[in-house]
């Protein structure tokens, strides 16, 4: 057998792991450890002090037109722990 053949043998394996192999594997474990569950939409959310914090940053440069929606729609968002800093460096 050829390099080339091996070579090319090799590709369709890994492609092949990568693709099917995997995925049916993070199933089946995640199947027998019972993880996978849905949250209802009733939301069984963790309280907000267990969630991480987020930075929203904007580098912004002559973007004078948008800014002021990207603002809005960032105030807009809904979260009972916001903090703001807008630095004007």
């Amino acid at each position: 057998m050829s390099w080339a053949w091996m070579a090319l043998g090799f590709a369709v394996v890994t492609t092949g792991y990568a693709y099917v192999g995997y995925p049916v594997i993070l199933w089946s474990v995640a199947a027998v450890l019972g993880r996978g569950r849905k949250i209802s939409s009733q939301g069984n959310w963790p309280a907000a002090m267990d969630w991480p914090e987020v930075t929203i940053t904007l580098p912004i440069f002559n973007e004078e037109r948008v800014v002021a929606l990207t603002l809005d729609a960032i105030l807009a968002l809904d979260d009972d722990t916001q903090r703001y800093f807008f630095p004007d460096w």
